[in-house]
């Protein structure tokens, strides 16, 4: 069964998770061959999330 669903951002919100991923001394390899560096990752599996790539 397909469904649709809508994923909301709250620009405030994101950059709260998103500065410490960029300040984190290392990154880990996001997906495949994408090159190291700061991301944040939306994943789905059982439910959908971001997800930090900062290593501490």
């Amino acid at each position: 069964m397909n469904s649709i669903s809508r994923l909301t951002l709250i620009p405030d919100t994101v950059r709260e998770f998103a500065e410490p991923i960029a300040a984190a001394a290392q990154h880990a390899d996001p997906v495949d061959d994408e090159s190291a560096g700061p991301a944040l990752l939306l994943v789905a599996d059982d439910g959908g999330y971001l997800l930090s790539n900062g290593l501490p």
